[in-house]
């Protein structure tokens, strides 16, 4: 019986070490659950791909409320007034099979663009529920364009959201001007309008996420869909030639042409063509920042503190001396050695170009090894 007992043993920790070599050899972090979850995703996939009748559809795997169970999400985006079409489905608690989702909003109502490399995300502790910040860009007429401020949330197989504040863009005799406005219609300064998600989620705790958006293809392995997932935990950084970018989303005081006459079909405006991606990190790691504009013939960046306070290159270097930063007068803006108290600042550019200037998003520092 001890002999038996003695095998017994050896083959059980035999077995642990091929399955330990093999997670090695697949370079994963999941657990078996999660590894399931994905190998039944992926078991369905052909039944979950959409048509790219028009547009383009994309797909990433998430556990966007961390209740432990995994969303196939599949969104596309309209070229023509960039609003957002989504599917989502949850695996089931049994885990057994795929339930889909439903979208809380109004019929003739688009989703906000959640097509994004990333987002930031704010967990409700004593709720437990987990908002994401996105915006929701609504062309009208190049002349006439509308971005929401809202945050996403899943919850109990329901995927909705809440708008914050609305920034109008709109073209008035050859002039471009923008007004925020909160969301009883009543006005805001473009700096309340920008941290009216932090005023909203005081209590909460903010982290950023990234998002691995993917097409449908023969070459959608089992591998691709745990990297999928595997970036949206942050255990894998996202790949730097992502297929989705983060729409451009205008801040202007004041727009007129760059280039041409307005209302010359022909005519260039200065708008942001790149805004820079919230990080997630531990402290002492490097961040960088990268912007752009259309046109410009100057860029500047600015740093945000978690309450919301703005502050120029000296002040920032002369608060974190323990770090080099680099960049602060370009569009790429570098960290090294990122201080572990830079958890919860942020960082936007400014360009400016005949006497105009656009500003970006604000680009926010997580640094989770504080948490």
């Amino acid at each position: 019986m001890k002999t038996k007992l003695s095998v017994l043993l050896v083959l059980i920790l035999l077995f642990g070490c091929m399955t330990s070599a093999h997670a090695e050899q697949e370079g994963t972090t999941v657990n078996s659950e999660i590894s399931s979850q994905i190998s039944l995703i992926h078991d369905h996939i052909n039944d979950l791909f959409q048509p790219d009748i028009g547009t383009v559809w994309y797909y990433s795997i998430m556990d966007f409320d961390h209740n432990g169970r995994l969303e196939f999400f599949a969104a596309t985006q309209h070229p023509a007034d960039r609003s957002t079409s989504l599917k989502v489905w949850e695996v089931t608690e049994d885990l057994a099979s795929l339930t889909e989702c439903t979208i809380v909003k109004d019929p003739d109502e688009s989703f906000p663009d959640i097509l994004s490399n990333s987002a930031d995300a704010f967990h409700d502790v004593s709720t437990g529920t987990w908002s994401y910040l996105f915006y929701d860009n609504i062309i009208l007429s190049p002349a006439d364009v509308y971005t929401v401020m809202c945050s996403v949330s899943l919850k109990d197989g329901a995927l909705g959201y809440e708008s914050y504040a609305v920034e109008h863009s709109e073209m008035v005799n050859s002039y471009r001007y923008v007004t925020h406005l909160d969301n009883n219609g009543f006005p805001i300064s473009d700096k309340q309008y920008n941290s009216m998600a932090i005023n909203a989620f005081a209590g909460a705790e903010r982290s950023a996420v990234n998002f691995d958006w993917f097409q449908a293809g023969t070459t959608v392995t089992l591998s691709r869909l745990i990297n999928s997932y595997e970036v949206f935990t942050g255990s894998v950084a996202p790949a730097e030639d992502s297929p989705v970018f983060d729409p451009p989303i205008l801040h202007h005081d004041e727009l007129a042409p760059v280039y041409g006459s307005a209302g010359d079909v022909n005519a260039t405006y200065m708008v942001i063509t790149r805004n820079p991606g919230s990080v997630k990190i531990k402290s002492n790691a490097n961040i960088k920042f990268v912007a752009d504009a259309n046109v410009y013939d100057s860029a500047y960046w600015t740093f945000v503190s978690p309450d919301g306070g703005e502050y120029d290159l000296a002040y920032f270097q002369a608060h974190f001396v323990y770090s080099s930063i680099s960049g602060a007068y370009d569009t790429t803006l570098r960290i090294n050695a990122a201080d572990g108290y830079m958890d919860g600042w942020g960082a936007y550019c400014t360009f400016s170009f005949k006497g105009q200037t656009a500003v970006t998003s604000t680009a926010w520092i997580s640094i989770t090894d504080n948490r």
